[in-house]
């Protein structure tokens, strides 16, 4: 029984493998007639793929090879074919598949003889849709009626709507642009023909454009010219960009709905797409080409206007309106269309900005430079006594009002380093003018009228470029030739002894090395130019006020104190010293209120007059104290007893009055 069982089960076993080995088999077998069944399609659906597209499949007689013998044999049957049918469009992308199945299986029979069938079907369908939507175009274009450039931006006009009708066509091409895009780089071989039937199909939507620029540039350079010659120039740019904003964004709204796809998924997308082939060209952006046609127009048109422009307060509008009222305002809130707008703008500021440039640089020669100033301009004190109570801008030099003036308007519409370079200029030449004012000043009234014009316009200049948050230095090179031309006179001087001990040349190109130009590098800081240009206007105030307080004494010690000599009966007696302090008492007495009250009217800031007063009154106390000291040492009580009591008598005046 035992012996019986273990042959029961053996051969069970054996029964069971060998199903199970059959079932297997069977299975792999069922595997291959499904791939083969798969694969017998890719060829057989050719003659009812070619037939949907309008095309019949022709092959060659008996059972000769296709590629032995010759290539499948595509023939037009119909003309009539419309490419916006779900049939056709199923049509291609079977094709697309089949391409791809047969790309990865070349070692099938016949293979690249049915690929250059399915290519040939392919490139004829997508030439169908191609002819189907540039007639479709045209006939769009062809049915458009007359446009009023009134109605242009209106997309309930004809101009819109015939090209409306047409967008199931143009959404076909779209999408099948799009396909191609994502499938591109997952081909198996990307071939030739495959750039061919994307240029193909790109070459729509640049029709497209050309259609949309026939129509439309000559209404809208109509309508340009029509506004150019009722406006000014700032009122031009601000209707024509709104305009052109407008105008824009229609367009691009049209080809959305047109193509469902932005312009850039459409044309862009080929770069990334053509990147994987050597034949591949990158495809212009047709819609921006269109958009660029309606910018030169406006950009021909307001150029000139704005280059004949001599007011600086006209451009800096003109810079204003492009920069903040377009570009940072009107466009912040549709930025799909602001690249394409972007770019006129651009070109349009920099021509403001360089016409701005010259009418600054020539307002500095001709208004500040070349300004002659009149009587009335040069009436001081009494022109700060007249327009106190009108404006503190009343009583200003006119050359630093315009000063200010252009550095006001300047810097909101330049570039740091341009409005750098005019300010420098700009100050530079207003601290002359105010220079030349301060010596004509000088000589009509006294010095320290012209002194204190200098320092009151030097103040507000300081105080008035201060909140421009820029660095005023810039740094300039330049080649000191000094040492090479040293040499040169040098190796001249030797040139007969020079190679005599057959190192000459070696000497020759030592020396050559040795003295190269050397680069000097030189900065200059106008604010540090204006404050230096102050301190020296105070210091020359500040000795014009003591020589009017104590001229004699103030001699009498610097000659002493230069030439180290104590005073004696030749040089200071005490009766002559005696006179010079009280002399010198009645000036303080009499002109410290009158310095005081003009200090007051020019700078009416009590801190700054404070400041330039405590001056004077310290180099005057500090001049007699040390000729005091001298007088101790070169007299005897008695002999200055007199002038003791004057000296004291100076310095309580001179303390008495800092209140």
């Amino acid at each position: 029984m035992e012996n019986c069982h273990r042959e029961i089960v053996t051969k069970t076993n054996t029964l069971l493998d060998t199903f199970a080995n059959n079932l297997q088999q069977t299975e792999s077998l069922e595997k291959q007639i499904l791939f083969m069944q798969n694969s017998l399609s890719k060829f057989s659906l050719i003659s009812q793929l070619a037939e949907n597209l309008g095309y019949t499949a022709e092959f060659p007689a008996g059972n000769a090879s296709v590629a032995t013998k010759s290539p499948v044999k595509i023939t037009r049957r119909r003309s009539d074919i419309d490419p916006t049918t779900q049939e056709f469009q199923s049509a291609l992308e079977s094709i697309e598949e089949n391409l791809e199945f047969l790309a990865q299986h070349l070692d099938f029979r016949d293979t690249r003889a049915f690929i250059e069938a399915y290519q040939t079907l392919l490139s004829n369908g997508i030439a169908i849709l191609k002819d189907f939507a540039l007639a479709n175009l045209e006939k769009a274009r062809d049915s458009v009626s007359i446009i009023s450039p009134e109605s242009m931006v209106d997309e309930t006009n004809s101009h819109y709507v015939q090209f409306q009708l047409i967008a199931p066509v143009l959404q076909i091409v779209a999408r099948q642009i799009v396909h191609t895009y994502a499938n591109l780089p997952h081909r198996s071989i990307v071939t030739e023909k495959w750039i061919q039937h994307l240029n193909s199909l790109l070459q729509v939507g640049i029709v497209y454009a050309q259609h949309r620029a026939f129509l439309l540039c000559p209404m809208f350079s109509t309508h340009l010219n029509t506004v150019s010659h009722s406006t000014d120039v700032v009122h031009l740019l601000r209707r024509c960009t709104n305009f052109l904003v407008q105008l824009t964004e229609a367009e691009h709204n049209l080809f959305t709905w047109l193509f469902q796809c932005d312009p850039t998924e459409m044309f862009c997308g080929s770069r990334d797409a053509m990147s994987h082939s050597e034949d591949g060209n990158d495809v212009e952006n047709a819609f921006e080409g269109l958009i660029v046609q309606f910018s030169n127009i406006l950009y021909n048109l307001s150029r000139p206007m704005i280059l004949e422009q001599c007011d600086i307060d006209t451009i800096c509008e003109v810079i204003e309106i492009l920069q903040t009222e377009i570009n940072e305002t009107l466009l912040a809130s549709r930025h799909k269309i602001a690249p394409y707008i972007e770019p006129v703008l651009d070109r349009l500021i920099e021509d403001a900005q360089e016409r701005l440039t010259f009418c600054v640089q020539k307002y500095l020669c001709d208004e500040i430079r070349g300004f002659t100033p009149t009587t009335q301009d040069l009436n001081y004190p009494e022109r700060l006594t007249e327009h106190r109570d009108v404006s503190m801008y009343a009583n200003w030099y006119p050359s630093l009002e315009r000063t200010l003036f252009c550095l006001s308007k300047m810097y909101h519409f330049l570039n740091v380093e341009i409005f750098r370079e005019l300010a420098q200029d700009a100050i530079q030449e207003c601290t002359i003018s105010l220079k030349k004012a301060s010596a004509e000043i000088s000589t009509t009234t006294t010095s320290i009228h012209g002194d204190l014009f200098l320092i009151k316009h030097l103040l507000i200049l300081r105080e008035q470029i201060t909140p421009f948050e820029i660095t005023f230095a810039t740094t300039s090179k330049a080649l000191d030739f000094t040492t090479t031309a040293d040499a040169m006179t040098h190796l001249l001087a030797d040139v007969s002894t020079m190679f005599a001990d057959g190192n000459g040349l070696s000497d020759f190109f030592t020396r050559a090395m040795t003295r190269w130009p050397q680069v000097q590098e030189t900065t200059f800081d106008v604010k540090e130019y204006v404050e230096m240009e102050l301190k020296t206007s105070c210091t020359i105030f500040i000795d014009t006020i003591l020589k009017l307080l104590a001229k004699p004494l103030l001699e009498l010690w610097s000659r002493c104190s230069r030439l180290r000599m104590k005073l004696d009966a030749t040089v200071a007696p005490p009766h002559a010293l005696e006179k010079m302090l009280e002399q010198s008492c009645r000036q303080v007495e009499e002109e410290i209120p009158m310095v005081m009250e003009t200090l007051h009217t020019y700078l009416n800031n009590s801190s700054t007059e404070m400041i330039l007063l405590k001056a004077v009154k310290r180099n005057l106390l500090d001049a007699i104290i040390n000729l005091q000291k001298l007088m101790r040492k070169s007299y005897s009580k008695e002999e200055i007893a007199v002038c003791e009591s004057r000296v004291e008598r100076l310095i309580k005046l001179l303390h008495s009055s800092r209140d």
